[in-house]
């Protein structure tokens, strides 16, 4: 009995949280009516039974006050109802949106002897995802993959093609091969699932961590800067064609080593590429970066994407992702 009753005390309360405003405004009509017509009768007795009291047109007014009521409640009802519906479908798009970011953005985390800092911003303001992409991750032998990726187009379609793209990195980097053969089956992959219409821009590297020597191919992306102590930036051009273009590509890799102090800065195009901006290269986010030494490397990552987005008006025309790793200086240098 007792779950019967608490049974049918929650479809009553469900029953009038759903139709609570037809409820109220409809029991406002009715008491409205039958007040009207008790004034009537008590100030026009004689003339009750003719026409209810009063004046005939005063009651066709109040009568007609119940349906309107009603139909308001009723409106009222409803959209309350659709507000709780895209208040669920926002809150349940959001946590699926955060979700995806961990996923495609990570919190990148730091190795003994180097530290990360890593930024991205959508170019759509309805989305938090899109097509460009970076990963850090260890290969278990002294050595870390960092990989950037920039992908065709914005929005959701390019940011899971951007899904695909760090996975088929992942799972080609675990086995050991060249760089240059690694890059190779991650292009033939790419495509394979998404044919010539769809490349990808990539720069990709491995970090010796003891030595700080790093091996890399950049398949057609605005070229990554190596800052050294000295302020000498140098800029990694592209020597290879972007991902994805032929079922088989070759790629040709480059080397660095990162120094005390020295950086490594990646970054995708739409970190210089915008509407309303001067025509900017690589060479002039090289310049800025020059201009902020000495520095560290979240407070590099954060002046960068700062000051894209005062040139850009705070609107970016595509997707921004940065990503810095300083090898930590010796104790007699300053940062």
């Amino acid at each position: 009995m007792r779950s019967g009753n608490k049974s049918t005390d929650w479809t009553a309360r469900r029953l009038f949280h759903t139709h609570k405003s037809v409820i109220i405004l409809t029991a406002l009509g009715l008491a409205i009516n039958i007040a009207y017509m008790l004034n009537s009768y008590i100030s026009n007795r004689p003339s009750f039974f003719r026409h209810l009291g009063g004046n005939v047109f005063d009651h066709i007014i109040i009568i007609l006050i119940l349906p309107l009521l009603f139909a308001l409640g009723y409106l009222a009802d409803r959209n309350r109802a659709t507000r709780e519906t895209l208040k669920k479908v926002l809150e349940r798009e959001t946590y699926i949106s955060n979700s995806l970011q961990s996923v495609f953005y990570p919190q990148v985390e730091n190795i003994e002897g180097y530290h990360f800092s890593a930024r991205y911003r959508s170019g759509l303001e309805e989305s938090e995802l899109g097509g460009d992409m970076y990963d850090v991750f260890p290969m278990g032998d002294g050595r870390t993959v960092i990989a950037m990726a920039d992908v065709q187009g914005k929005g959701l379609r390019a940011a899971i093609t951007g899904a695909f793209t760090k996975f088929v990195i992942r799972a080609y980097s675990g086995e050991r091969l060249g760089l240059s053969e690694t890059a190779a089956r991650i292009s033939s992959a790419i495509n394979r699932e998404y044919g010539a219409d769809l490349f990808v821009t990539a720069f990709i590297c491995v970090l010796d961590e003891m030595s700080g020597a790093i091996r890399y191919v950049n398949a057609g992306h605005p070229g990554p800067l190596h800052v050294s102590t000295e302020r000498a930036v140098d800029i990694l051009q592209a020597t290879s064609a972007p991902l994805g273009i032929f079922p088989e590509q070759e790629f040709t890799e480059g080397g660095i080593v990162l120094g005390p102090g020295d950086f490594l800065v990646l970054y995708t195009d739409g970190l210089y590429e915008f509407r309303g901006g001067d025509e900017a290269t690589p060479e002039t986010i090289a310049g800025k970066v020059r201009g902020l030494l000495p520095t560290d490397a979240d407070t590099l990552v954060g002046k960068l994407l700062a000051s894209a987005e005062g040139l850009s008006g705070g609107t970016f025309d595509d997707d921004v992702a940065v990503l810095a790793l300083r090898r930590n200086p010796t104790r007699d240098e300053t940062t």
